[in-house]
C-alpha cells in the first residue's frame, strides 16, 4: 500500500505551492553563499605573498607573523621562537626559561629587569625564590659567555644586560 501511495503521487503539486518554492529558494541561496565564502576562505589562505615595489626597492609582503630575530652582536643573532643563540656556523640551544628572560631583557627599556618582574614573568604561581632567580641568570650567562660578549650585572634589587656596542651598527637590532 505504501508503494501505491508514492507511485500514484503527482508531483507537479510540489511546484503549484509558492510556500515550497520560497523554501527552495531560501535553501538554494544559503547553499550559494556558503559555497561563494569557502572558495573566497580557501582563496585568501592559499594565495601566495605579493611582491611590491617601494622606491625602487622589491618589498614582499608577507601575512604570516614570524618570530623575531634580534642582532645582538656582529653576526651573532637570538632566535626567539627557536629558542637559539646563532653565530656563523654556531649555535646554542637555551632552555625556555633562558629564552625567556633573554627575550624580555631586549625588549625592557634600558635592558634592565628587576627581580619581582622575572619571578612574576617566569613564575607566576609565586614559586619564583632568588635561588631559582640566580640560578636562571648563571645559566643565561654561561649561553651567553658562549657566543656573545653581553653580560649580565646585578645592582639595586634589578639584573641589566650589558650589549656591547660593535664597529657599524647597532648595538641591537630586531632583524
Amino acid at each position: 500500500m505504501e508503494a501505491t501511495g508514492y507511485a500514484s503521487c503527482e508531483w507537479w503539486w510540489l511546484l503549484s505551492d509558492w510556500r515550497l518554492l520560497a523554501i527552495g529558494g531560501v535553501c538554494a541561496g544559503i547553499e550559494l553563499l556558503f559555497f561563494i565564502f569557502g572558495k573566497m576562505y580557501c582563496y585568501r589562505k592559499n594565495r601566495q605573498p605579493e611582491e611590491v615595489e617601494q622606491e625602487g626597492l622589491p618589498v614582499i609582503v608577507v601575512t604570516v607573523e614570524q618570530s623575531p630575530v634580534y642582532q645582538v652582536g656582529e653576526h651573532t643573532f637570538f632566535d626567539a621562537e627557536r629558542m637559539e643563540l646563532i653565530k656563523e656556523e654556531q649555535v646554542v640551544k637555551l632552555t625556555p626559561q633562558t629564552a625567556v628572560l633573554l627575550e624580555k631583557f631586549l625588549q625592557a627599556e634600558g635592558h634592565t629587569l628587576s627581580t619581582s618582574l622575572i619571578s612574576e614573568t617566569l613564575w607566576p604561581n609565586g614559586s619564583g625564590s632568588q635561588e631559582r632567580i640566580h640560578t636562571l641568570i648563571r645559566r643565561l650567562r654561561k649561553s651567553l659567555g658562549e657566543l656573545t660578549a653581553l653580560q649580565i650585572k646585578f645592582k639595586n634589587d634589578s639584573y641589566h644586560l650589558i650589549i656591547p656596542h660593535f664597529i657599524g651598527k647597532n648595538a641591537l637590532t630586531n632583524a
